[in-house]
């Protein structure tokens, strides 16, 4: 499993939206740095619960996004894409939890709500910014107190203003959310224990309803109690597979991101949720080595970690993400059989795009000499890079695999297509104009620099 920082991000520029989009979150979560979770497994095990309410929706090209956050949180920023928070997943481990989630965000989305919450916003912010005015000329005209009045009455009515559109759209994604539901055959039972659980927690807390991104839990609940009633899905249907490769996914996450400092890193601790109940005692057997593979890695003993994960491999040697932590765990204590290890994961799940940058990565460390190696490991960052276009770690790894053979060029226009992906265009259209002279004109390579050196400012 992996961090990629926001310095490596290309989602940063839409993040910075953030304090903009904070109503439209499904809970509310601070905008500021984003930390990106990138894992196949656990990403695969989200896509298989969410598929079908996105099918439901003919989103075809629908993403999903995992941040590094222990706040329960999911939103979508614009696009069809949805950022769930690492809390989420370990705090709710529960498929049906995350399909709700999953179908209101895709209500958003469907609606266009940051699209029309962002043009209200920039409606009232001139709204306000007539207020300030009117406050102003009031102060020259003597009337400080008619000032101050204008000015706070117009903000707070924006403000008001564009609460209330945000918790208009809100309950519209949850109707959506209820319909797709529905329609591909799903339960909202998950969804409704959520709001359940969250109105417990508002019910202390005292709220003015008016002054909130949301309309209050208790009548999102009872929005959602008459849907289940009239459901004709009760009850989950999240298949028994499906549903062991969520909990596996969910506690990997808890076991890489628990902190260790506490003593909450045993698997009993980690799987104390009611939601790991009706697991088998084989499966949780192998969840609980699992969790003490990856707990045992996390805190520097590799012999008692590899010695969980050979267990593992033992028991079902034919699980390409088994053999990517054990390529992990010796990569990360320098041992050059981790090459052996990521091999042999991709070679099980050959098409996936994090597998492939993974040995590629490797590759390049252990056989940093060896040109043959070299060239594997560009082949498979490119083919990473072509199936994930949101990853630009593969730019990275292509600029060292080049400069290693001792290809300048490709190397160099690594970095320049790495810092266009991260926004800073001025600098990308800077180092372009350097490197476009060591191509030839109308050649592939020469066609992207000139695009990044002609795209408007």
């Amino acid at each position: 499993m992996r961090n990629i920082f926001n310095t490596l991000c290309p989602l940063r520029t839409r993040l910075r939206a953030g304090m903009w989009m904070v109503a439209l979150l499904l809970f509310p979560i601070q905008a500021g740095a984003v930390n990106i979770i990138r894992d196949s497994e656990i990403e695969h095990a989200i896509w298989q619960v969410i598929a079908p309410v996105a099918k439901a929706a003919n989103l075809k090209r629908l993403k999903i996004h995992i941040l590094s956050d222990d706040a329960p949180n999911a939103f979508t920023a614009g696009g069809e894409e949805i950022f769930f928070s690492s809390g989420l997943i370990t705090n709710f481990p529960d498929p049906e939890i995350v399909r709700g989630v999953a179908a209101h965000e895709i209500g958003h989305i469907l609606g266009k709500h940051v699209l029309r919450q962002l043009d209200n916003i920039e409606q009232q912010s001139k709204v306000a910014a007539s207020s300030v005015a009117i406050g102003l000329a009031s102060a020259l005209a003597g009337n400080p107190v008619l000032a101050i009045g204008a000015m706070m009455g117009g903000m707070h009515y924006s403000e008001r203003s564009i609460l209330k559109s945000s918790r208009v759209y809100e309950a519209s994604a949850d109707q959506a959310g209820l319909k797709l539901l529905e329609k591909s055959g799903n339960t909202s039972e998950g969804l409704l224990k959520l709001l359940k659980y969250f109105n417990a927690r508002q019910n202390k807390l005292d709220l003015n309803p008016y002054e909130l991104t949301h309309p209050l839990s208790s009548e999102r609940v009872n929005t959602m109690l008459t849907s289940y009633e009239h459901s004709k899905f009760k009850h989950g249907t999240t298949s028994p597979n499906i549903r062991y490769n969520f909990l596996t996914a969910a506690a990997k996450l808890k076991a890489f991101t628990v902190n260790l400092s506490h003593d909450h890193s045993s698997p009993e601790v980690l799987l104390k949720n009611e939601a790991y109940n009706g697991l088998s005692h084989e499966q949780r057997s192998k969840l609980e080595t699992y969790i003490r593979a990856i707990i045992a890695f996390r805190k520097s003993d590799m012999n008692k970690a590899l010695s969980y994960i050979d267990s593992l491999i033992t028991g079902d040697p034919t699980n390409p993400y088994y053999y990517e932590l054990k390529g992990q765990i010796c990569f990360e204590f320098g041992k050059k059989e981790a090459y052996t290890y990521y091999a042999k994961a991709t070679s099980l799940l050959p098409s996936d795009p994090l597998l492939r940058l993974g040995k590629a990565a490797v590759e390049l460390s252990v056989f940093e000499h060896d040109k043959p190696h070299i060239m594997n490991a560009i082949s498979d960052l490119k083919f990473s890079r072509a199936k994930d276009k949101d990853n630009i770690l593969p730019y990275y790894f292509l600029s060292v695999a080049y400069e290693k053979i001792g290809d300048k060029p490709h190397s160099l226009l690594a970095v320049v297509s790495m810092t266009a992906e991260r926004g800073d265009m001025r600098q990308a259209r800077s180092m372009a104009r350097s490197v476009i002279k060591d191509f030839k004109p109308d050649t592939p390579e020469w066609h992207k620099l000139n695009d990044i050196i002609t795209q408007e400012e």
